[in-house]
């Protein structure tokens, strides 16, 4: 994130507008999953009017029924583990298939903060050579997101996922609050309004 802020010069107000906007992203996850609505996240909340846009503001008020938050479901608690209920998905967050001419246009290896190592400019005999060693704990295969392969499904499968994913409305909201940062980022920001008391705001 601080790679993007510098890159694209933004001044310290919109630095400080998206440094909120993803703490607000990573309350909402953390309410789902485990329940942990604190202090912060509460203030946060208070003032998402501040923090979103108005297309974006439906989705999260859906997850607001009770204080705070409609309670997360079991199988939301556990991102990766062991799960026991089946309907969750699995305890993998994201797995994919690719045949080896794919994966290695496609997937790198990086160290700290997702730079490439220089010294593996294969993915293949790098991963041969890491695979189930300590070495291989400091190191990461990261990959390249191109449109005909992720959007299309061109030689490529999604096998397995965390049961995360299978939330449908905490996944439609972190997407309408992620594009919100996008457009921060890019100075098409606008936040939306605050209800008057009484209407739609409890």
């Amino acid at each position: 994130m601080d790679d993007i802020l510098s890159a694209l010069q933004v001044d310290e107000e919109v630095t400080s507008l998206v440094g909120q906007q993803m703490e607000l992203i990573n309350c909402i996850t953390g309410n789902r999953t485990s329940n942990d609505f604190n202090g912060k996240c509460e203030a946060l909340w208070k003032e998402r009017w501040s923090l979103a846009s108005c297309s974006s503001q439906e989705h999260p008020n859906e997850l607001e029924v009770n204080d705070p938050w409609m309670p997360a479901e079991k199988c939301h608690k556990t991102i990766v583990g062991t799960s026991d209920n089946k309907k969750c998905g699995t305890d993998i967050m994201m797995q994919l298939i690719f045949p080896r001419d794919l994966a290695e246009q496609l997937v790198y290896i990086s160290g700290a903060g997702g730079i490439p190592r220089d010294e593996f400019s294969k993915f293949l005999p790098a991963y041969d050579e890491l695979k189930n060693t300590a070495a291989g704990d400091g190191h990461q295969g990261r990959i390249l997101l191109k449109g005909d392969v992720f959007c299309r499904g061109l030689r490529s499968t999604f096998a397995s996922h965390s049961g995360l994913f299978r939330d449908e409305l905490l996944m439609t909201s972190l997407t309408a609050l992620a594009e919100d940062v996008r457009g921060a980022l890019l100075g098409r920001f606008e936040p939306c309004p605050k209800p008057t008391p009484g209407c739609n705001e409890k």
